[in-house]
């Protein structure tokens, strides 16, 4: 029999609660270690596409996870093809079609960002933007000014390098002159604070707003504002970014087995390996996607001539919920395969074979639909000949409700007598205060006693159902109390 650990219940409705209260996506699919395998990414996104039916609008896209973690959701654009579209916008500003040119650029500008960190792509950047500001400058007048939209362009390049200045045979006199001038008016208003970056280990390389800055440990004066702070971890491809906003002095640490470890534009992260380390990395990961579940897709090879393809579900609290696998041989898993294994990694189902079910102190299943699947949890068979004993704790709320209903009797039966007292002798023999006071008093024990009898009723009725109800050896029992109301909390295996 399966079954469900009450402290996993609870969580598991919360889960659903706030997936049914805020329908944003609550689960995401990514890939850990082996991010080099093209294999691995395949099989990711294939397992995406067959949770899709199953999650609805609970699962989060691929597109939207990787810009979460500010990824490159198309391919990754090289340097050369940088070069071929700024020639050809440079073109349409110089016709004097610069809006066809900003359209270009503004697209190469966002892809260039995108790429992984080093010198070529910063002066990639500073080419894109510096035509920008200069095409901005030739629109036409319209509502919005354009020497604003040039300001704002250009200032992007001058709080990271106070000392940049448009390439004197690129540009024409009138460009370079208002960028000195916006150079000078920044440097009167704009005070510039200490950034301090760190990276674990030291020695890596820095960059801000794509601008190299050398090896860690290093600091910069910047104006106030938000800032990308990113490293080159030397895997070829881009670590995670970290956005900061600077109002005062402040100082931000890169860590490699983190910010290192975590690839966008893949949607995958590299763990040390381990079963623990993998639920630490995918639970904060949750918490980058803004997800409540995430399932994390890796392959194992146990021995030479054997590779499987496993996952895991952790939740943004850091429980691993489910895991399972499936052997892969060389011509993929078939659609038989596929289906059964998505199907017991979002169930919990009795795995079909080929399916193996990974089962340890803490697999679950995760809900990833509420209409869809069952909220179940994998665990072992109870002994059919060693019954689990009813615990005497699950007695206590049925005494404690009958001490309750017996306390609002009696506060009834005050309230009772005071109405009498009222009603029998006359208001004329109470002075106005003491007829004030008995009305007073009898409305607050009759209220105070309804209550009371209430909750003391609700609490034997569910203390007994409980009882009859919850086979548990190990059974806890605790109370909360508040001037708004009470409540009692129970846990225990649910059968």
């Amino acid at each position: 029999m399966r079954t469900i650990p009450g402290g996993r219940l609870l969580g598991a409705l919360a889960l659903l609660q706030a997936a049914l209260a805020s329908g944003a996506p609550t689960v995401a699919v990514v890939s850990t270690d082996g991010c080099d395998r093209p294999s691995l990414i395949g099989n990711t996104e294939n397992y995406q596409r067959l949770l899709e039916p199953r999650a609805g609008d609970l699962l989060q896209s691929r597109p939207a996870s990787i810009a979460r973690l500010g990824g490159a959701v198309r391919h990754a654009m090289s340097l050369a093809e940088v070069d071929r579209l700024l020639a050809g916008a440079s073109a349409d500003v110089a016709q004097n079609q610069s809006a066809r040119g900003l359209k270009t650029l503004t697209g190469v500008a966002e892809d260039v960002q995108k790429m992984p960190p080093s010198p070529g792509r910063y002066a990639a950047l500073v080419n894109v933007l510096s035509l920008v500001g200069h095409a901005q400058l030739k629109q036409p007048r319209t509502e919005a000014s354009p020497e604003d939209s040039a300001d704002a362009t250009f200032e992007r390049l001058l709080r990271v390098d106070p000392n940049w200045a448009p390439n004197l045979d690129l540009y024409p006199p009138a460009t370079r002159n208002f960028v000195a001038q916006l150079r000078t008016r920044l440097a009167k208003t704009n005070q510039r604070i200490a950034l301090k970056v760190t990276t674990r280990p030291a020695g890596i390389p820095l960059y801000v707003d794509a601008k190299p800055i050398g090896v860690s440990p290093q600091t910069i004066l910047l104006p106030r504002g938000a800032y990308t702070v990113e490293a080159d971890w030397g895997e070829g491809v881009r670590g995670l970014a970290r956005e900061v906003t600077i109002e005062a002095p402040a100082s931000v640490e890169l860590d490699r087995s983190f910010e290192g470890s975590i690839f966008p534009d893949l949607l995958c992260l590299r763990t040390d390996g381990s079963r623990e380390g993998r639920i630490t990395m995918v639970s904060r990961l949750a918490g980058l996607l803004g997800v409540q579940v995430v399932h994390a897709i890796h392959e194992e090879e146990p021995s030479t001539n054997e590779r499987y393809l496993a996952a895991v579900t952790v939740s943004s609290y850091g429980e691993e919920r489910l895991e399972g696998r499936v052997k892969l041989h060389s011509g993929g898993l078939t659609p038989f395969e596929w289906e059964n294994f998505v199907r017991f990694m979002t169930s919990g189902e009795k795995p079909v074979p080929p399916i193996e079910a990974v089962r340890g102190e803490k697999a679950s299943a995760v809900v990833v639909a509420p209409e869809a699947v069952p909220v179940v949890v994998a665990a072992p068979v109870a002994d059919p000949v060693a019954p689990k004993r009813r615990s005497a704790l699950l007695w206590v709320p049925v005494a404690g409700g009958a001490v309750a209903a017996a306390a609002g009797c009696a506060m009834l039966f005050v309230s009772w007598s005071r109405h009498q007292t009222l009603t029998t002798k006359g208001s004329t023999r109470f002075s106005v205060t003491e007829a004030d006071q008995l009305v007073q008093e009898e409305s607050t024990f009759q209220t105070a006693g309804w209550v009371a009898a209430g909750i003391g009723a609700v609490a034997i009725v569910v203390g007994a159902v409980l009882y009859f109800a919850l086979p548990a050896d190990h059974v806890q029992v605790s109370f909360a109390a508040a001037p708004s109301g009470a409540a009692a909390f129970i846990r225990g295996e649910f059968p």
